[in-house]
C-alpha cells in the first residue's frame, strides 16, 4: 500500500450512508467493520448528506431544510429552512470546516455559508454572467 493510500484510510475512517427508507447508517473500520443505524429527525429522508472537514458535524438536506448533527447523527437540529427544495448538491469544503455549498436546479443557483450553515450568500445564479 502506498503512503497516500494509507493516509486516506487512516483519515477517512467513517462513511455515512442514507437510504430511501429514511435510514442513515454509520460504517467505520477499526479492525472490524461496524454498522449502526443513526436516528433521523421525525420522518425525514435526506436527499443529500455530507460531513464537515473536521469530521465533527454531519449535514443533511431534506425537503427545504438543512439539518445538522454534532454527535454522529444521534440527534439532529434544524439549521436552515430554504425557500426552495430543488437541491442538486450539498458540499462541505475539505479545507474549511465551517464552509458549505448548496446547488439548486432551476433557476440555477449556488449559495455558500462560511458559518456552518447559519447564514447564506449567493455565489452564482442563472443571471450571473
Amino acid at each position: 500500500m502506498h503512503n497516500d493510500e494509507e493516509t486516506l484510510i487512516n483519515v477517512h475512517r467513517c462513511l455515512r450512508l442514507s437510504t430511501f427508507s429514511a435510514t442513515c447508517f454509520n460504517t467505520w473500520k477499526e479492525g472490524t467493520t461496524q454498522i449502526k443505524q443513526v436516528a433521523l429527525p421525525g420522518s425525514t429522508i435526506f436527499s443529500r448528506l455530507t460531513i464537515d472537514a473536521s469530521g465533527q458535524i454531519l449535514y443533511g438536506l431534506a425537503g427545504r431544510d438543512l439539518w445538522y448533527s454534532q454527535d454522529g447523527g444521534a440527534t439532529w437540529t434544524l439549521r436552515k429552512h430554504f425557500d426552495r427544495g430543488d437541491f442538486t448538491a450539498l458540499i462541505s469544503d475539505p479545507l474549511q470546516a465551517s464552509r458549505l455549498y448548496i446547488g439548486f436546479f432551476l433557476p440555477a443557483q449556488v449559495v455558500y455559508s462560511t458559518d456552518s450553515g447559519k447564514s447564506w450568500n449567493i455565489l452564482t445564479d442563472s443571471t450571473t454572467p
